[in-house]
């Protein structure tokens, strides 16, 4: 019982620290000027309104497309290599997707290849 308390706990401090860092991100971001913010996202090639949708999502957003991509048996690495400006858009996809979080569960149950049509825009 004790050893489910910590986890719990651990999880929560965890899931905290993942909070503040993402405050902390957004309040960096909203101190910038509208020409650095432009340039930012010029710089990663999205437009400003993308960049700032993508940084309220959080950033672990796009991760996501490279996992999906693993998980339906398709080589993320070597999809960068040979279509970087797929991937590119692919991630920015799974950035501004609101159904990150479901995608994130089902990545973890190993669930994803058999239910992710129903709400990946990718």
């Amino acid at each position: 019982m004790t050893a489910l308390l910590n986890c719990a706990f651990r999880a929560a401090v965890d899931k905290f620290a993942v909070w503040r860092r993402r405050r902390r991100d957004l309040r960096d971001l909203a101190g910038l000027g509208q020409s650095e913010f432009s340039a930012i996202a010029r710089d990663l090639r999205v437009s400003p309104d993308d960049l700032e949708a993508a940084a309220k999502n959080g950033s672990g957003n796009a991760a996501n497309s490279a996992r999906l991509l693993d998980a339906l048996g398709i080589d993320s690495i070597g999809m960068l290599r040979a279509e970087p400006a797929v991937m590119r858009d692919m991630e920015r996809v799974c950035a501004l997707c609101p159904a990150t979080a479901r995608c994130g569960r089902d990545l973890r149950a190993g669930t994803s290849r058999w239910v992710y049509r129903e709400y990946c825009p990718n």
